[in-house]
């Protein structure tokens, strides 16, 4: 059950920090919304905001995971990812006012900071260059789920998972911006039946092309824990069906001459012991 915490300066001064679209903002405005933000521990499958409502309050995610989430009538269920902390979650809803489509439901027990929505564009709009740093952080987004439609209605299956797999590798949100992915893949917590409820199928399906995919090489498991075994041949997948856009190509690029580079250095550095 959700419960307000107190005492917890501490926590929302260190993620507020941490929130990448806060970086460049004046401590001014970083200490008015610490001063006006609460702290609320949501338990596992307890929603934080509901599809179809408005939102209140900006949530910025201190701990635990979330995924944005909408349930029909009819019962089907849709996901659109797997969201970790330091992201400002509902961007969109609480700059226009507009009822957000999904929601927000706790993934596993997690802490979350909920920033009023008054007091955050209060804070926005007294200063145009905060107002631009909000604008561009809700076009990234735009951009980046305009590529996920494209990606849905052109791209297979198998290549869609590919996609979805290396940005979830990365950093579990797939609207992070390209300049600010890491260079190595690590393994991932996020389970095949939310990947199927991702891309629209069923875990059976997810699960014979994860096991396609590892019998290719392309990924490990270990349980329910999904690892990319060879970085390359992952990107490879990605581009099966439709080239990425020139900014992914870029990085891609980058990344396969950063993997050569290691290869290379790994072997030059093998050490032969003498007989």
């Amino acid at each position: 059950m959700s419960k307000k915490l107190t005492g917890k300066k501490d926590l929302i001064s260190a993620t507020l920090k941490s929130v990448d679209l806060f970086s460049t903002w004046p401590s001014s405005a970083l200490d008015t919304l610490s001063d006006a933000t609460d702290v609320w521990s949501f338990d596992k499958g307890e929603a934080i905001t509901v599809s179809g409502q408005h939102v209140e309050a900006l949530v910025v995610l201190a701990t635990g995971s979330v995924v944005n989430e909408r349930t029909w009538e009819n019962g089907k269920h849709m996901m659109s990812a797997v969201l970790r902390p330091y992201w400002p979650l509902k961007v969109h809803a609480v700059w226009d006012g507009i009822e957000a489509p999904y929601g927000l439901t706790a993934r596993e027990n997690s802490q979350a900071l909920l920033i009023p929505r008054d007091v955050f564009l209060k804070v926005v709009k007294s200063d145009i260059s905060l107002v631009a740093s909000v604008l561009d952080f809700i076009c990234r987004q735009l951009r980046h789920e305009l590529i996920a439609v494209q990606m849905k209605t052109i791209c297979s299956l198998r290549c869609q998972l590919a996609i979805m797999i290396f940005f979830h590798a990365q950093t579990s949100m797939h609207t992070i911006p390209v300049d600010q992915m890491r260079p190595n893949v690590e393994p991932m917590d996020v389970t095949q039946d939310e990947f199927a409820a991702m891309l629209g199928c069923s875990r059976q399906k997810i699960n014979m092309l994860m096991r396609d995919m590892e019998k290719d090489g392309i990924l490990r498991r270990h349980g329910r824990l999904v690892e990319v075994a060879d970085p390359l041949l992952l990107m490879d997948a990605m581009e099966e069906d439709e080239p990425v856009s020139s900014e992914m190509k870029t990085f891609m690029a980058h990344q396969r001459e950063l993997i050569e580079k290691r290869k290379r250095r790994e072997k030059i550095s093998v050490v032969t012991v003498p007989i």
